[in-house]
């Protein structure tokens, strides 16, 4: 029943209210979530900075959407929002994973071109935005390009963060 709704949420099918209103079901997604993004982050992280970097990805999210539904008086929302966002978070973090490795292997091999898989990488971003942006606008009652533009900013927030923390990536 849950992938179905996040498969859903990812092909703007549903919304962050056709989430379950379950803080069971959140602690097991974000967990999911967390340990996924952990994962990933071995692929050039040790495991304790990525246990770090998952941690702050985590607040960020949490503390932005907690505030932006505080700011405009629905907090009401807050479990089903975020659990549409990590959920929809796991969905594309397992993508972005075999294609992360796939292009590690792969750039190891003599003569390999890596063009398609940054190409689909690209496109997984995009994608991966424009879900965010999606329930961002469902979530707040705003129009997508408002969603759009808190999206970038959480994605950029996250970016220098990061990179502020972890200059080596």
């Amino acid at each position: 029943m849950l992938i179905k709704y996040f498969t859903d949420l990812c092909l703007f099918k549903a919304g962050p209210s056709d989430a379950p209103v379950s803080w069971r079901v959140f602690y097991q997604v974000l967990g999911v979530y967390m340990g996924v993004g952990w994962l990933i982050s071995l692929l050039h992280l040790s495991p304790m900075q990525g246990l770090f970097s998952i941690s702050i990805d985590t607040a960020i999210i949490v503390g932005l959407t907690w505030g932006l539904l505080s700011t405009k008086g629905y907090r009401s929302r807050l479990l089903q929002t975020l659990i549409a966002l990590v959920g929809s978070g796991v969905i594309f973090k397992v993508l972005a994973l075999f294609l992360l490795v796939y292009l590690k292997k792969a750039t190891q091999q003599a003569g390999f071109s890596p063009d398609f898989i940054l190409s689909l990488l690209a496109g997984h971003m995009v994608w991966s935005v424009m879900v965010k942006a999606y329930i961002f606008r469902d979530a707040l009652t705003v129009s997508l390009t408002m969603g759009i533009l808190i999206t970038i900013v959480y994605v950029s927030i996250t970016v220098k963060l990061m990179s502020f923390i972890f200059p080596s990536i």
